[in-house]
């Protein structure tokens, strides 16, 4: 009898490892919070200079609303791509706006120093995301 209970605690060992693995690997964030702190924590390196004033608005006037996706892969690429172009950044005025539940539009001002272009005052920005359950599959900038 014990040898069973030992097998099942293996067995069911076995069998979630992989899946908390793989949650704690793809965490849940916000699309808020890719703007608002991961991209700017990771590409701003003179933080004290750049004091995100971030204000956000929401296609259905709620300002709770959390529009959630998968920190894959593919927003990892996404912040190493602004991480390589930027020297530092922050995002004002922006509105998003869930078109669909697979299809994101993230519109703004940006403001930062680009890597090439040099200083960057109040331009216009507008990113699109393209999700499918969850994950991002297209960022279109």
């Amino acid at each position: 009898m014990k040898s069973i209970k030992i097998k099942l605690a293996l067995t069911i060992f076995i069998v979630m490892f992989p899946i908390v693995t793989n949650s704690q690997e793809h965490n849940i964030i916000s699309i808020e919070e890719v703007y608002n702190h991961i991209i700017v924590n990771q590409v701003s390196n003179t933080r004290h200079i750049v004091s995100p004033s971030p204000k956000y608005q929401f296609s259905n006037g709620h300002k709770n609303q959390n529009i959630e996706i998968i920190n894959s892969t593919k927003v990892k690429n996404i912040i190493t791509e602004s991480n390589n172009e930027w020297e530092y950044l922050m995002f004002n005025n922006m509105t998003i706006i869930e078109i669909d539940s697979d299809h994101i539009l993230v519109t703004g001002i940006i403001s930062g120093k680009n890597m090439e272009k040099g200083m960057i005052n109040h331009m216009a920005f507008q990113h699109t995301w393209l999700l499918e359950n969850g994950v991002v599959i297209k960022f279109i900038q």
